[in-house]
């Protein structure tokens, strides 16, 4: 995961916080690099992601420059949504990125 994961993680009430850190405490963590955060504009410049949604272009580029063979998300509206997911998916592979599918864990299993 990336760092940004890590601290949308740490957001809301103690026991929700508590929860997401124990289940992630295994996880290995991508810190944020030159690549990630240029891809991650990328994403957003080229009309992928809106701007608002900053965080979410990052949690794709980190996917694809750690090549990750998929990113799992249930945010759909600003990930898994068929266009965006789309246009993501282009622009990585405009990019040399190939290595990941993004999908939800229902499309996975």
């Amino acid at each position: 995961m990336s760092e940004v994961v890590e601290a949308e993680c740490g957001r809301g009430d103690a026991k929700s916080v508590s929860r997401r850190r124990e289940l992630l405490g295994e996880v290995s963590l991508f810190p944020l690099n030159e690549r990630i955060l240029e891809l991650a504009r990328l994403l957003v410049v080229l009309g992928a992601i809106p701007e608002k949604a900053g965080p979410e272009a990052v949690h794709i580029a980190a996917a694809a420059v750690e090549e990750c063979e998929f990113l799992l998300t249930w945010n759909f509206r600003h990930i898994a949504d068929v266009r965006i997911r789309q246009e993501a998916e282009r622009i990585l592979s405009n990019h040399g990125y190939t290595k990941t599918t993004i999908c939800t864990p229902e499309e996975l299993i």
